[in-house]
């Protein structure tokens, strides 16, 4: 119970830091997200959370135009 309490809270972590700092790596906020990662085994990658922060970056972005009129 307690693991996926701090799974969970990695995942949020991922979420938050990727709205806040536009201009980071999604690794480089993986990683500062999994920094105690020697002290809790069977965390989720780096390379998985690097997904979930940019999944959620593309979820932020205006949608792309469709036509070439420009209001």
């Amino acid at each position: 119970m307690m693991f996926l309490l701090y799974k969970k809270e990695k995942s949020v972590k991922i979420k938050e830091d990727s709205s806040s700092h536009l201009y980071h790596s999604a690794m480089d906020l993986a990683r500062t997200a999994l920094s105690d990662r020697s002290t809790r085994p069977n965390l989720p990658t780096a390379e998985s959370l690097q997904r979930k922060a940019n999944r959620h970056r593309k979820s932020q972005r205006p949608s792309e135009p469709t036509d070439l009129f420009l209001q």
